[in-house]
């Protein structure tokens, strides 16, 4: 499960949320050698658990969640004062991809956007299970990143076509995708961040620790997405569904252009009805 050095064993960790994503990283953190407890202010039934996995429903008390080694805050799991708390006593809290990444070796593609991820993530995976080797696709998109460590593909073997929402973004320090996609910008989840440009930090933090062999894939079209590649130190290419001539990958008419060379398509070949899923 875990072919990286990082250790968890004998560590007190609280998974917070108890929905696909909690249920993942507990089963991991639990297989790893970890005490685990899931919290959730909501009383559920859990299905999946492995027997020594504690669970704590109706309150986040602040004992639990203030002598522990590590909490693992789930996607859409809203801020809480007592974890203001727990990190000034010096409590690791992180998300669960990040959790997930700390154990996994495989080249990862990552997407994020605010439209249009679940489809590119799922395309990609698809193309990258042409390769043989085994892939596993998810992240946001239904499959929690932590269950791609029962499976081969989170190895140097394997690869990961990666999903990634503004939440997510927000805790990640572990992620270094070979390459990572910005879809587009458009305001959302106002209701969780204060203003637009800290929706846009979140997402930001894609393009962080990208290797030196990676690059980052930006939508020509997108102004907002442009703005951000001077701020960028990694390789920046571009794609363009208008026919922008500075794109890398860019679509003229019914031919695709890949770096110069042109590939005809008729929109016949291409099951997905759209010029946005070309």
């Amino acid at each position: 499960m875990n072919s990286t050095n990082y250790t968890i064993k004998n560590k007190k960790i609280v998974v917070l949320g108890a929905g696909l994503s909690g249920i993942a990283a507990a089963r991991v953190a639990h297989g790893l050698g970890a005490f685990v407890t899931i919290n959730d202010i909501n009383n559920k039934p859990i299905n999946g658990l492995p027997d020594g996995v504690a669970t704590l429903f109706g309150s986040h008390p602040e004992e639990l969640l203030t002598t522990c080694d590590m909490i693992i805050v789930s996607p859409g799991v809203p801020p809480i004062d007592v974890l203001e708390t727990a990190r000034s006593r010096g409590v690791e809290i992180i998300g669960e991809v990040e959790f997930a990444l700390r154990f996994i070796t495989a080249p990862i593609g990552a997407v994020t956007g605010t439209n249009g991820k679940s489809t590119t993530v799922s395309l990609l995976g698809e193309l990258l299970k042409t390769s043989g080797r085994p892939v596993f696709t998810g992240g946001n998109l239904g499959d929690p990143l932590s269950n791609a460590l029962f499976t081969p593909a989170a190895s140097q073997e394997g690869l990961i076509s990666l999903e990634l929402s503004s939440f997510q973004l927000e805790t990640i320090t572990s992620l270094r995708p070979k390459v990572a996609a910005l879809l587009n910008l458009t305001e959302d989840h106002l209701d969780r961040y204060a203003t637009f440009d800290e929706y846009v930090a979140a997402k930001r933090n894609i393009f962080t620790s990208i290797p030196s062999d990676g690059f980052a894939l930006l939508n020509l079209d997108d102004p907002l997405v442009v703005a951000m590649a001077p701020e960028l130190t990694c390789e920046v290419r571009y794609f363009s569904a208008a026919g922008n001539p500075g794109a890398h990958y860019r679509l003229e008419g019914n031919t695709l252009v890949f770096d110069g060379f042109p590939i005809t398509l008729e929109a016949r070949q291409i099951i997905i009805p759209g010029l946005h899923n070309v």
